[in-house]
Protein backbone atom coordinates (compact mmCIF):
# COMPACT_ATOMS: atom_id res chain seq x y z
CA UNK A 1 0.00 0.00 0.00
CA UNK A 2 1.48 3.15 -0.71
CA UNK A 3 0.25 6.72 0.98
CA UNK A 4 2.14 9.28 -1.49
CA UNK A 5 0.83 11.84 0.84
CA UNK A 6 2.60 10.98 3.98
CA UNK A 7 6.01 9.35 1.77
CA UNK A 8 5.28 5.66 2.93
CA UNK A 9 4.81 2.64 1.17
CA UNK A 10 4.00 -0.20 3.57
CA UNK A 11 4.51 -3.95 2.37
CA UNK A 12 3.22 -7.34 3.34
CA UNK A 13 4.78 -10.93 2.68
CA UNK A 14 3.30 -13.78 4.36
CA UNK A 15 6.42 -16.73 3.79
CA UNK A 16 6.53 -19.49 6.21
CA UNK A 17 10.08 -20.45 5.59
CA UNK A 18 11.24 -16.92 4.46
CA UNK A 19 13.30 -18.78 2.09
CA UNK A 20 13.08 -20.19 -1.60
CA UNK A 21 11.40 -23.65 -1.85
CA UNK A 22 12.60 -25.22 -4.57
CA UNK A 23 13.79 -28.41 -7.01
CA UNK A 24 16.56 -30.31 -5.60
CA UNK A 25 20.07 -30.41 -6.72
CA UNK A 26 20.59 -32.81 -9.61
CA UNK A 27 21.46 -36.65 -8.53
CA UNK A 28 19.35 -36.68 -5.51
CA UNK A 29 17.61 -39.56 -4.62
CA UNK A 30 14.08 -40.10 -5.82
CA UNK A 31 12.08 -39.71 -2.67
CA UNK A 32 12.84 -35.66 -2.43
CA UNK A 33 10.48 -33.82 -3.84
CA UNK A 34 11.65 -30.48 -3.30
CA UNK A 35 13.71 -28.65 -1.21
CA UNK A 36 13.82 -25.67 1.21
CA UNK A 37 16.90 -23.41 0.42
CA UNK A 38 17.77 -22.26 3.36
CA UNK A 39 20.64 -19.70 2.05
CA UNK A 40 18.48 -17.85 -0.39
CA UNK A 41 15.69 -15.35 0.60
CA UNK A 42 12.60 -15.38 -1.39
CA UNK A 43 9.35 -12.85 -1.09
CA UNK A 44 7.12 -15.86 -2.25
CA UNK A 45 8.06 -19.21 -0.63
CA UNK A 46 5.97 -21.80 -1.30
CA UNK A 47 4.32 -24.01 1.67
CA UNK A 48 6.36 -27.09 2.80
CA UNK A 49 4.53 -30.32 1.37
CA UNK A 50 5.34 -33.56 2.14
CA UNK A 51 8.63 -35.18 0.07
CA UNK A 52 10.31 -31.61 0.96
CA UNK A 53 13.74 -31.60 2.27
CA UNK A 54 16.12 -28.71 3.14
CA UNK A 55 19.14 -27.36 0.42
CA UNK A 56 21.92 -25.66 1.53
CA UNK A 57 23.91 -24.19 -1.61
CA UNK A 58 24.13 -27.32 -3.48
CA UNK A 59 23.77 -29.50 -0.90
CA UNK A 60 20.73 -31.50 -0.04
CA UNK A 61 20.31 -32.27 3.63
CA UNK A 62 17.82 -34.92 4.74
CA UNK A 63 18.74 -35.13 8.42
CA UNK A 64 18.00 -31.22 9.27
CA UNK A 65 14.99 -30.58 11.25
CA UNK A 66 12.23 -28.21 10.75
CA UNK A 67 13.99 -25.74 13.51
CA UNK A 68 17.23 -25.96 12.58
CA UNK A 69 15.66 -24.69 9.02
CA UNK A 70 13.98 -22.45 10.52
CA UNK A 71 16.85 -20.88 12.10
CA UNK A 72 18.93 -20.70 9.05
CA UNK A 73 16.16 -19.36 7.27
CA UNK A 74 16.16 -16.49 9.76
CA UNK A 75 19.99 -16.09 9.38
CA UNK A 76 18.98 -15.67 5.82
CA UNK A 77 16.29 -13.49 6.46
CA UNK A 78 18.60 -11.25 8.44
CA UNK A 79 21.29 -10.45 5.88
CA UNK A 80 18.96 -9.62 3.80
CA UNK A 81 17.47 -7.18 5.40
CA UNK A 82 21.13 -5.77 6.46
CA UNK A 83 22.39 -6.31 2.68
CA UNK A 84 19.67 -4.66 0.74
CA UNK A 85 17.12 -2.19 2.91
CA UNK A 86 18.04 1.71 3.39
CA UNK A 87 18.37 1.55 7.63
CA UNK A 88 17.41 5.41 7.46
CA UNK A 89 13.94 5.27 5.98
CA UNK A 90 12.83 1.48 5.94
CA UNK A 91 11.04 0.35 9.00
CA UNK A 92 11.08 -3.94 9.92
CA UNK A 93 8.56 -5.94 11.57
CA UNK A 94 8.73 -9.19 12.23
CA UNK A 95 4.89 -10.98 13.55
CA UNK A 96 5.05 -13.56 15.90
CA UNK A 97 3.57 -16.98 15.26
CA UNK A 98 -0.11 -16.60 16.60
CA UNK A 99 -0.67 -18.02 19.79
CA UNK A 100 -3.71 -20.75 19.61
CA UNK A 101 -6.98 -19.10 20.55
CA UNK A 102 -9.31 -21.77 19.85
CA UNK A 103 -11.37 -23.02 22.55
CA UNK A 104 -13.42 -26.40 23.23
CA UNK A 105 -11.24 -27.85 20.29
CA UNK A 106 -9.61 -27.08 17.39
CA UNK A 107 -10.56 -25.23 14.56
CA UNK A 108 -11.96 -27.99 12.17
CA UNK A 109 -13.63 -30.27 15.38
CA UNK A 110 -15.84 -27.65 17.16
CA UNK A 111 -13.69 -25.50 18.63
CA UNK A 112 -14.42 -21.66 18.84
CA UNK A 113 -12.45 -18.39 18.70
CA UNK A 114 -15.01 -16.16 18.59
CA UNK A 115 -15.96 -16.30 22.50
CA UNK A 116 -13.46 -14.65 24.19
CA UNK A 117 -13.28 -10.71 23.77
CA UNK A 118 -10.48 -9.89 26.03
CA UNK A 119 -7.07 -10.64 26.34
CA UNK A 120 -6.49 -13.42 28.57
CA UNK A 121 -5.57 -12.85 31.98
CA UNK A 122 -5.24 -16.36 33.30
CA UNK A 123 -1.33 -17.45 33.35
CA UNK A 124 -3.17 -21.38 33.97
CA UNK A 125 -5.35 -21.15 30.58
CA UNK A 126 -2.31 -19.27 28.18
CA UNK A 127 -0.77 -21.83 25.76
CA UNK A 128 3.22 -21.90 26.01
CA UNK A 129 5.52 -19.51 23.89
CA UNK A 130 6.24 -21.09 20.97
CA UNK A 131 9.50 -22.13 19.96
CA UNK A 132 9.79 -20.08 16.80
CA UNK A 133 8.59 -17.12 18.70
CA UNK A 134 11.95 -17.12 20.31
CA UNK A 135 14.23 -17.66 17.68
CA UNK A 136 12.38 -14.98 15.91
CA UNK A 137 12.99 -12.52 18.87
CA UNK A 138 16.79 -13.46 18.90
CA UNK A 139 17.77 -13.04 15.42
CA UNK A 140 15.28 -9.15 15.83
CA UNK A 141 18.17 -8.77 18.87
CA UNK A 142 21.40 -9.37 17.13
CA UNK A 143 19.61 -7.00 14.06
CA UNK A 144 18.92 -4.42 16.38
CA UNK A 145 23.04 -3.36 16.76
CA UNK A 146 22.74 -2.46 12.81
CA UNK A 147 19.42 -1.73 11.84
CA UNK A 148 17.61 0.20 15.12
CA UNK A 149 14.25 -0.02 12.97
CA UNK A 150 13.28 -3.63 12.91
CA UNK A 151 10.78 -4.58 15.27
CA UNK A 152 9.35 -7.69 16.73
CA UNK A 153 5.26 -7.83 16.84
CA UNK A 154 5.26 -10.32 19.74
CA UNK A 155 1.34 -11.66 19.67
Amino acid sequence: MRFPEHNVTVEYHRTPFLVVVARPPENSPEDVKMTVRVDEFNWQSKRWVGGCYFQEGGKLNKTMGVMEGFKKSLKTWKSWVLEKLDHECSYVFFRSFSPVHYRNGTWNLGGLCDADTNPETDMKKMEPEPIQNTYVSEVIQEMRYEHSKVKFLNL
